[in-house]
């Protein structure tokens, strides 16, 4: 999962608690919920999900950073994507002004686009001395071939670079609608790979989700995760708020599969395609299944930024003190 990732298809992991009790887990949980739910439980969840919440930003311009405060509170985590064709130099003097800004830098780090050991180590020396990165987002990355000694997230981390770079916390990207060049089976026993290292090493990994518009595949896949005895925190990955447009295009360039397919059923009505959407109804149905039924996970929202991030923050204060409206069969930003 880079600036975004991809997905395809519905990814569950078989296993602990089989199909059948994930199956028996939802329906459950969807019958309790109904269409909407709008009791304080759900009001009282999305709020802490939201006042949790990261941002990601995909800015090459240090400048931009300036601006950050206006709208992101201190202290909160902003993912920074290492977009193809940015020099690792640059990102690292991106964080550095994240941090000098007051905000906690995560890096994507993308195991794949790094040349040799001697890079990898600069890199990793850079995030630290320069902008005091101890957590990083770490991607295998979708390059055909690797540029150097690192074709998966395992490799760099069995390598002990990272460790000893002074990261104590790795985010691994994880995939609701399933991954489109990797089986299911090859995604399960890569997940277990890196517990497993994790657990002989110490490292802290957490999960940050690839968005989808869909709430109940994003509760779906926390449920298997953990009726298989997968217990790492989960970061739910939102899209937006953007325009339609934009969501569109993020969407395919991401991969993003069925859950897509309820905004490209909305693309022949052209007006449409200009009015920002923003994703309150994915996280409200989350929440709702949840509340009502509640899997142990889900540690807060992830905002991913299609054009700025003023929009996903003003999103993100917005739903953090509550400032919502409940109407038939949604639920609505107040103005």
């Amino acid at each position: 999962m880079a600036a975004c990732g991809s997905t395809t298809s519905r990814m569950l992991y078989p296993g602990i608690g089989s199909d059948v009790a994930l199956r028996e887990l939802e329906t459950d949980a969807m019958n309790e919920t109904g269409d909407l739910q709008t009791g304080s439980g759900v009001e009282v969840l999305l709020r802490s999900l939201s006042r949790t919440a990261t941002i990601e930003t995909s800015t090459r311009n240090v400048a931009d950073i300036h601006e950050y405060g206006r709208w992101i509170e201190p202290g909160t985590e902003v993912f920074v994507a290492w977009v193809p064709g940015m020099p690792y130099r640059h990102l690292i003097s991106i964080l550095r002004l994240l941090r000098r800004e007051g905000f906690v830098p995560v890096p994507h780090v993308v195991a794949r686009r790094l040349a040799s050991d001697v890079q990898a180590r600069d890199l990793f020396a850079g995030l630290r001395a320069e902008a005091d990165v101890d957590r990083v987002l770490l991607v295998g990355g979708d390059d055909a071939q690797s540029a150097g000694p690192f074709a998966t997230t395992l490799s760099i981390l069995q390598s002990g670079i990272p460790g000893n770079g002074g990261i104590r916390r790795v985010f691994l990207g994880g995939f609701p609608e399933g991954h489109p060049h990797v089986g299911e089976d090859v995604v399960k026993a890569s997940l277990d790979a890196r517990m497993a290292w994790a657990a002989d090493t110490g490292m802290e990994l957490s999960l940050v989700s690839q968005f989808c518009f869909d709430g109940d595949a994003m509760y779906r896949w926390i449920s298997a995760l953990r009726l298989r005895g997968v217990s790492l925190p989960v970061r739910i990955g939102l899209a937006g708020p953007a325009t339609l447009r934009a969501l569109l295009r993020y969407a395919a360039l991401c991969g993003i599969g069925a859950s897509a397919r309820m905004l490209r059923g909305r693309e022949l009505a052209l007006p449409h395609l200009a009015i920002e959407e923003g994703p309150e109804q994915v996280a409200h149905r989350f929440a709702s299944l949840q509340a009502t039924i509640p899997v142990e996970g889900g540690d807060g929202f992830h905002l991913f930024s299609f054009g700025g991030v003023e929009a996903p923050a003003r999103w993100r204060r917005s739903m953090a003190e509550g400032l919502f409206q409940y109407e038939v069969g949604s639920l609505r930003i107040a103005s």
